[in-house]
């Protein structure tokens, strides 16, 4: 559902899909689980940090037939460490939410601050402007996204 190349490597890959959260380092001839500290595996959107290529971000979903956060608790999960460990990041995000977010609705801008957006099915848009430590619902309520893009503007 969601594939990740490494810029810097294009032998590592990553992808998020209905069978759980995976890496390559082959090209893709093989693929390992990095699920340590997810809530669950299932989900779509996955981004990389435009400058740090060790970041990844990743909005995991309760299962194919509960398109929405576990518990209806909203997190997004970094790691920092290529998918070996990721943390749970929710300051200001909603505790009940029962929306998802589609495949291509995560983004970042090219930021050094790491500005990471991303939009529900439900129409809400959530941003944070410093690496996903804190979050800001922004006021508006639009129909269903599909997909986010980020662009800065100088």
């Amino acid at each position: 559902h969601r594939l990740v190349l490494d810029p810097t490597d294009p032998e590592r890959l990553y992808q998020q899909n209905h069978k759980g959260v995976f890496r390559s380092v082959n090209g893709g001839d093989s693929w390992e689980r990095i699920e340590n500290g997810l809530d669950g595996w299932f989900g779509f959107p996955m981004v990389m940090h435009p400058h740090d290529p060790k970041t990844l971000f990743i909005i995991p979903e309760e299962s194919d037939e509960f398109r929405m956060p576990k518990d209806g608790e909203l997190k997004v999960y970094r790691s920092n460490d290529r998918g070996e460990h990721w943390t749970a990041l929710s300051s200001g995000l909603p505790s009940r939410f029962y929306s998802g977010v589609m495949r291509q609705a995560l983004a970042m801008d090219d930021t050094e601050e790491g500005g990471i957006y991303f939009g529900a099915s439900g129409g809400q848009v959530f941003a944070s402007m410093d690496n996903g430590n804190h979050w800001k619902r922004l006021p508006a309520t639009l129909p269903r996204i599909l997909s986010v893009n980020a662009f800065c503007v100088e």
